[in-house]
């Protein structure tokens, strides 16, 4: 898609339905490990512009998708969720859309929240990096629902993050979020390394956990950042004064294009380190990385990390 048609894209909203399947299996990445989540699409695309993401190079239509048949979408959940009672699944709507940055317009979560509610086998994140959280606090989500965070640096999120809430309006509406009853998820994804990226995301950590309690956490994930050629193109094209690929990669068994692994290692003790110092049982994986590097960090494959077993 042309760079014009991406931007374009993010100012149209359509409303339509939805011919497919709505509940599919996180695709993961070939070679890496997965950590068995589902990916329930209510939308697709996002209002927010962030550099990196990932819907610039899949998404091959210029609007803004929001499906209407929601209540086919939620029997298909249930039949699936019916089918398989002795297993918690978690289901999150991030995946090809931000979950909650339109949901004032949508009023998505005031069907999906209720619905999930009744649910006996299944955790929902609504992950986002806005503050759009007025219908969240209708509810009281029983630790059954988890709002999530994706979070970076204010330094990142104002080159690379255009539209999306700043660091100081996600971690207001997550503490709203927990004085109401929700779980909260952080995804630190992507981690994005220049000169002072130890001190701001240390720094950042700190900021969290001044306003978060870490008892409250259901999940940490952390990623380095990573793309494939084609997004590199993309982004070369409508950003082309980007800083975001100066970094030393490699491309990695997947096609994907890495920070070379002994910096991953570093960066990643370093802020596993960090995230411990504040509860060192939260549950921490990492999305789309290898066999090595888990051994590297965590000295051992997730299923076998005790806080880990039933996530992966």
């Amino acid at each position: 898609m042309h760079s014009d048609s991406i931007s374009q894209s993010k100012r149209n909203i359509v409303y339509t339905e939805h011919k497919g399947k709505f509940l599919k299996k996180c695709p993961g990445t070939p070679g890496y490990l997965c950590c068995n989540y589902y990916v329930l699409n209510t939308q697709t695309n996002c209002n927010f512009d962030c550099q990196y993401c990932i819907l610039q190079q899949y998404i091959n239509n210029n609007q803004l998708s929001i499906f209407t048949n929601i209540k086919q979408a939620l029997d298909e959940t249930e039949e699936f969720l019916n089918s398989r009672p002795d297993k918690l699944f978690r289901i999150g709507t991030g995946e090809l859309t931000d979950s909650l940055s339109l949901d004032e317009i949508t009023n998505s979560s005031l069907t999906l929240i209720p619905f999930f509610l009744k649910q006996k086998n299944t955790l929902l994140e609504l992950k986002t990096k806005s503050n759009k959280i007025s219908n969240l606090l209708k509810f009281h989500p029983e630790k059954k629902i988890v709002a999530s965070w994706s979070v970076n640096p204010q330094n990142i999120i104002d080159q690379y993050e255009a539209g999306a809430a700043s660091l100081f309006e996600r971690l207001d509406a997550a503490t709203k979020c927990e004085k109401q009853g929700y779980l909260i998820g952080l995804h630190f994804d992507p981690v994005i390394l220049y000169p002072e990226w130890e001190s701001e995301y240390k720094e950042l950590i700190d900021k969290i956990f001044s306003r978060v309690s870490p008892k409250s956490i259901a999940w940490i994930s952390v990623a380095g950042l990573r793309y494939m050629t084609t997004l590199k193109n993309v982004v070369a094209e409508r950003f082309p004064k980007t800083k975001l690929f100066l970094g030393e990669m490699i491309r990695c068994a997947d096609g994907k294009f890495r920070y070379i692994r002994p910096v991953r290692t570093n960066v990643y003790r370093k802020m596993i380190g960090w995230l411990r110092e504040y509860n060192k049982d939260m549950p921490i994986y990492f999305c789309m990385e290898s066999h090595e590097i888990w051994e590297d960090v965590f000295g051992s494959l997730p299923w076998k990390i005790g806080n880990l077993k039933n996530i992966f």
